[in-house]
């Protein structure tokens, strides 16, 4: 397994990285996610980190040294994750960048890593109490996200399609405090196996009775399939997701069903037209054209833009430096503009999840025209109840 996790990480980049000499050498950031994995596959986030490193790099570096990207695909396998996470100390990366830990066990090991963890989405309790972690809102802003906006547009009997992975029983676990903090009914929880292509039977079993909202949930390819056998058998409520699983890329997919989705996010969708925005796209379009412009690779962009903002203030840039910067950070220190600006509050909303007090923030979408726009604008806190 050791030699599989080496195999599968970037090695290219790496051994230029090892120097710590002379101010020419490149700042290394490290990424590790799942690039090639069966439960999760997002190799559009390799793409988004590497489309800020150019950016950055072609407007003369960090401090005058340029940025190296080196990844490792975790293939979502706790094991190879290990092996990556030790790779990142012995290129002394300075950052986590465009990350995804899916596993509890393996948090023990980041932490004593002690590398900042930048804009994670939250996939396990132990991602909002690691003291290296500075995550987004992640899995708590998503749930707390579809309580808050399911009572917004008037639904009371929600339902929840889900995995059967400890990431998406930790979804569940979010939105059913979430619904009890809004004075709402308990979710209606129907579980899928992994395995399962045809959903009609599990979308049967969340509409019935006085279901009037449905959570699709796991990949973009479970989600849009939910969402089509709700539609397919006449389901009149509201079908509500999050942005990991239901961006641009899929719209065409939902047909039908995709009107009047509503969508929960991290960040401003991608497709929200500003000129940050219109940069993101051109980057991701000079790395590979065919990648998925979706949040996921947003968010690992925004990571090494946030990376970037913090180690520009630094006379030496380490991972000690970087996370002693974050770590001391005042709210609103940094203004990347893709979140609101980060830390997001001096204290966490939820006290048992502390660093979620970095970007306690989501935005909310609705499919409009075939595309994903803002239909609540701006930047909310979902924890208000809380």
């Amino acid at each position: 397994m050791t030699s599989l996790g080496l195999a599968a990480c970037g090695g290219d980049s790496a051994d230029s990285a090892e120097s710590t000499g002379a101010a020419a050498d490149p700042i290394v950031i490290f990424q590790t996610n799942s690039f090639s994995g069966q439960v999760s596959n997002k190799p559009q986030t390799k793409t988004g980190a590497q489309a800020a490193v150019d950016e950055i790099n072609k407007a003369g570096g960090v401090n005058g040294r340029r940025l190296e990207l080196v990844t490792c695909d975790n293939t979502g396998d706790p094991n190879v994750t290990n092996t990556c996470i030790k790779k990142a100390q012995e290129v002394k990366a300075a950052a986590f960048v465009g990350s995804a830990i899916y596993f509890p066990g393996t948090w023990k090991f980041l932490e004593q890593a002690s590398i900042p963890y930048l804009l994670g989405t939250g996939l396990t309790p132990d991602e909002y109490k690691a003291t290296n972690s500075f995550p987004l809102s992640g899995q708590a802003g998503w749930y707390y996200g579809i309580a808050d906006y399911l009572k917004k547009l008037g639904a009371s009997h929600p339902a929840i399609i889900r995995c059967e992975i400890d990431a998406c029983a930790y979804g569940e676990t979010l939105l059913a405090e979430a619904l009890k903090q809004q004075g709402m009914a308990e979710a209606r929880s129907v579980v899928a196996p992994l395995s399962t292509t045809d959903y009609s039977s599990f979308a049967a079993a969340a509409m019935r009775g006085d279901t009037d909202a449905v959570v699709v949930t796991g990949s973009e390819a479970t989600a849009t399939s939910q969402a089509k056998a709700l539609y397919q058998q006449g389901f009149k409520g509201k079908v509500i997701s999050v942005s990991a699983c239901i961006s641009t890329p899929a719209v065409p997919n939902l047909g039908d069903a995709g009107k009047d989705l509503y969508v929960v996010g991290l960040l401003q969708p991608p497709t929200q037209g500003t000129p940050l925005m219109g940069t993101f796209i051109q980057s991701m379009d000079a790395v590979d054209k065919g990648a998925k412009k979706d949040e996921l690779a947003l968010s690992a962009y925004a990571g090494v833009k946030l990376f970037a903002e913090v180690a520009k203030g630094l006379p030496e840039v380490n991972a000690t430096t970087v996370l002693d910067a974050l770590r001391n950070a005042k709210a609103g220190a940094y203004d990347i503009g893709f979140t609101a600006p980060l830390p997001g509050a001096t204290t966490s909303p939820i006290a048992e999840l502390p660093q979620l007090k970095f970007s306690p923030t989501v935005t909310y979408s609705q499919i409009l025209d075939g595309t994903i726009r803002e239909s609540v604008t701006g930047f909310h806190s979902p924890f208000a109840a809380v």
